[in-house]
């Protein structure tokens, strides 16, 4: 997982990238609805620690003034259907974005390689370092969970918003984790 500086330089280049026209993916400028993309796709990652498989599966219609749903596409719960709350800086950039799109898609997020060079991208910007060649949103999954462990969260919380099918999985996967 990232540190609390490391989450905080790429939330901050995250919430830049749409004024960024010097912006650079796979050796290619990126126009103005892509930034708006790649903002909503690490705003979403980092803030409900969603796996790429569930924000990629994403519809128009899952985002509500009130609320987020999306759909589990791993383990267990794989197809269970999930409500958070909606956060006034995730609503407005989807606004934004579909704003931008003119004739909205019906799944705004779509190119899961691209999506993913572009989150490393920002990483990358913001001073981080790969582990094992790999720097990804998964990093905003541990981040949350080691955040959760250092405020001491209940691991039932921490595992349901992970959506871990049961809190044994969350503490395989993390404890241990959170002072490293």
């Amino acid at each position: 997982g990232f540190t609390d500086e490391e989450f905080n330089a790429v939330l901050e280049l995250a919430r830049t990238l749409v004024q960024r026209k010097d912006f650079v993916v796979k050796g290619a400028k990126v126009t103005k609805r892509k930034r708006m993309m790649a903002q909503l796709y690490l705003l979403i990652a980092a803030t409900y620690g969603l796996r790429q498989a569930s924000i990629l599966d994403l519809r128009v219609e899952d985002f509500t003034r009130d609320q987020l749903t999306y759909r589990i596409q791993k383990g267990a719960q794989k197809g269970v259907r999930v409500t958070r709350p909606m956060t006034d800086e995730i609503w407005a950039a989807m606004q934004a974005y579909l704003a931008e799109c003119g004739s909205p898609p019906s799944r705004p997020f779509n190119d899961a390689s691209w999506l993913g060079a572009a989150a490393r991208t920002v990483m990358l910007e913001a001073g981080l370092e790969p582990v094992h060649n790999r720097l990804g949103i998964h990093n905003f999954r541990h981040t949350l969970a080691n955040w959760g462990m250092r405020n001491h969260i209940p691991i039932e919380a921490i595992s349901s918003t992970l959506n871990h099918s049961s809190t044994r999985i969350t503490e395989q996967m993390y404890v241990g984790q959170s002072t490293k």
